[in-house]
């Protein structure tokens, strides 16, 4: 049987909480849930830890450096290609002026997502996910 690939667990998991955090239900839906899961190990343990790297530098809120789509279709650190992104797809491209869900959400909602809450949201997972649990 196929180890289920842990990044790519961490990944969908701190998508879930952001959306959680945010109470926006179409913030990360079904579609972006699978396709999360079908994510490969290399590429999903690089965005975790770029994600990771880039909360212990202070980052915070939305956008391209603590989003796991955004990384993984990023061509710097601020930049991505976005044609190809799924999440795109279904939710229209976050930092395009047309009608996008991104541009939807409240600014008083996304500074719900404080770099304190990024750093012990990730602990969490990463203790949940990523951490041997001996007894």
């Amino acid at each position: 049987m196929k180890e289920p690939n842990v990044y790519a667990l961490c990944l969908d998991e701190l998508m879930k909480k952001k959306r959680n955090k945010l109470r926006i239900k179409r913030y990360y839906i079904e579609a972006d849930h699978k396709y999360m899961l079908t994510i490969g190990v290399r590429k999903a343990k690089r965005a975790w830890n770029i994600i990771y790297k880039n909360v212990t530098m202070g980052e915070e809120e939305l956008g391209p450096t603590v989003c796991p789509f955004c990384v993984f279709f990023s061509t710097s650190r601020y930049n991505s290609d976005c044609t190809m992104c799924p999440y795109r797809k279904t939710h229209g491209e976050c930092n395009g002026e047309d009608d996008n869900d991104y541009s939807k959400i409240p600014y008083s909602k996304k500074r719900l997502l404080t770099n304190i809450w990024y750093k012990k949201t990730m602990k969490d997972i990463k203790n949940k996910f990523l951490v041997e649990k001996t007894k």
